[in-house]
């Protein structure tokens, strides 16, 4: 089992590798409002930066970011009642694609694109993992990338609670 450590207080170094999930990048962007547990990434981010950490993401962050931005934004308009597919096909959704779109790009100036190896032979083992129903196939994708990269974690989500990289987290469930 990895190692979980409060991301505030983790002591970065400009050797880490550091990979936020999806879920930390929306709490830190300007969707979300201010909060104790936002104060608290904000300070992680800040302490990354001036440690000259590698920033990291991969595409499975990248497009679950683009997914969860986009449909909490949508459903603060009426026409949102269409369903998602048909709302992004009007005109309310362009300035929300605009925004998503300009968020992204201001996360990939600070963080570089990698992506775990998807082989056949790591297809089927993460497959097999995935088919006992126990493991959210992105998760397992992101594990994959900070294994291969040698990255820890900065994550809000429980669900990597029992897996073997460190993860950094203000999460009280994981910090217990």
């Amino acid at each position: 089992m990895g190692k979980i450590e409060r991301a505030s207080t983790h002591q970065f170094e400009a050797e880490e590798n550091i990979l936020p999930d999806a879920n930390v990048l929306l709490i830190v962007s300007d969707m979300t409002k201010a909060s104790d547990r936002k104060r608290q990434y904000e300070k992680a981010f800040e302490k990354i930066k001036k440690s000259n950490c590698r920033l990291i993401v991969d595409f499975a962050i990248v497009s679950e970011f683009i997914n969860r931005y986009s449909r909490t934004k949508a459903q603060e308009f009426r026409t949102y009642n269409q369903g998602f597919k048909r709302f992004r096909k009007s005109k309310d959704f362009k300035p929300i694609a605009k925004k998503v779109s300009d968020e992204v790009k201001q996360i990939l100036k600070i963080a570089e694109i990698v992506g775990p190896r998807f082989d056949s032979q790591n297809a089927d083992r993460i497959l097999d993992e995935f088919a006992e129903g126990d493991s959210d196939f992105n998760d397992q994708v992101i594990l994959e990338t900070c294994q291969e990269n040698d990255a820890a974690l900065l994550t809000d989500d429980a669900d990597f609670a029992r897996k073997d990289v460190l993860i950094l987290t203000e999460n009280q469930r994981l910090l217990k």
